[in-house]
């Protein structure tokens, strides 16, 4: 379709048929068009003609006959029922007029088989089934474009990696669109983590998405997830509905550091007995039993390693438990081990009691406490 900057002065214009069922079966019909008298007969390409037909579209019946392209929907066609009149070669585009009695434009011609053959109608473009795209065209409505958000992984120092942000039309562009866009520095840093830019985006008519792609700087230590944002801005030929998008960048490095934890435990409490084993290892000689907290690192070591760690009174007290403080030491290859409590046993009936065990005065650089406090429960049994 042709958009004119300007009307021609002294021309007239013909309606637009935007009913789907009209013409009907039979109607009368004028093409017009500079073509061909009949194929390979010119009259001359400076000379206007016109023949009047009759409308044949008829649920596929004649329409149909010679080409499976044919659609009701998007066609129709005309012609005479012995031939003779037609459109022909060259008058393409041309209009298909019928009369209400005001002259409308109901097609404009498309293709056909020969010129005037019987049984052969030209085929002609509804322009009902375009009626709304025409209209949207000449006078389209401003699009609203949308930006969304993004995330990516940050990738190692070998090379960058790309934030993808979508920018999207609510329909198809009629006509040419741009927005300024700009990057802002959220929890990201610009230059550290991501590569500032600033530009113009252009979409242009049929266009419906297009993508906006800011380069992430790449690294190996271990950080917080980070942010920053796109805006958009200054739209021509659309409207903003959503400005602005959040491109997160994820980290994915491994935490290098040592971290220790300890974990609860929970024990019964046992009868007065004597135990051989609690009194080998602390040398009491009294009646013991023991909680054992596991104490792990998130890997070996690497070196030697030592934590302080001491007891503390909760619902138990301090007659009911041997309260502690020293020292653990991992080696360099050491994944775990056993922070073993003595506790009394009784054959008292009691309530559950309990103690912690809490961890300070990691020693090594980068050894951090990922479970500094670990609860000890006696369970009475009794």
């Amino acid at each position: 379709m042709l958009h004119l900057a300007a009307p021609i002065q002294g021309a007239t214009t013909l309606a637009l048929n935007t009913d789907s069922a009209f013409p009907a079966f039979g109607t009368a019909v004028s093409a017009y068009g500079w073509g061909m008298w009949q194929v390979d007969i010119s009259v001359g390409e400076n000379l206007l003609q016109g023949v009047e037909m009759t409308s044949m579209s008829e649920g596929n019946r004649r329409c149909g006959k010679h080409s499976s392209d044919y659609q009701e929907a998007h066609h129709l066609c005309a012609g005479d029922l012995e031939g003779k009149k037609s459109a022909c070669c060259g008058d393409s585009g041309g209009p298909l007029v019928a009369y209400t009695p005001e002259p409308v434009l109901v097609g404009s011609t498309s293709w056909g088989y020969g010129c005037g053959l019987k049984d052969y109608p030209g085929m002609f473009a509804r322009t009902s089934k375009y009626a709304a795209w025409i209209a949207e065209t000449m006078n389209p409505t401003p699009r609203a474009i949308s930006i969304g958000d993004v995330s990516v992984q940050e990738g190692d120092a070998n090379g960058p990696r790309w934030a993808y942000f979508n920018v999207v039309l609510d329909r198809p562009a009629t006509q040419p669109i741009s927005v300024e866009y700009r990057t802002v520095a959220g929890t990201a840093t610009a230059g550290k983590d991501f590569v500032a830019d600033s530009g113009t985006l252009e979409m242009y008519p049929g266009d419906t998405e297009t993508v906006i792609a800011i380069e992430i700087k790449s690294d190996k230590t271990k950080e917080s997830n980070e942010n920053f944002t796109i805006v958009l801005e200054n739209p021509s030929g659309t409207t903003i509905a959503r400005g602005v998008g959040t491109g997160t960048i994820l980290n994915d490095d491994p935490n290098t550091k040592l971290g220790l934890g300890i974990d609860d435990v929970k024990v019964g409490e046992g009868d007065i007995a004597y135990n051989d084993l609690i009194d080998w290892i602390f040398g009491t000689g009294q009646d013991r039993n023991v909680a054992a907290f596991t104490v792990s690192p998130n890997k070996a070591p690497g070196k030697t390693v030592t934590v302080n760690y001491a007891t503390t009174v909760s619902s138990a007290g301090a007659e009911d438990f041997d309260a502690t403080s020293r020292q653990l030491t991992f080696t360099a290859k050491q994944t775990w081990q056993f922070l073993l409590v003595p506790f009394q046993a009784d054959g008292t009936v009691e309530i559950d009691e309990t103690f912690t065990v809490t961890f300070s005065g990691a020693s090594g650089a980068g050894v951090i406490l990922t479970r500094a406090v670990g609860t000890g429960t006696i369970l009475n049994d009794d």
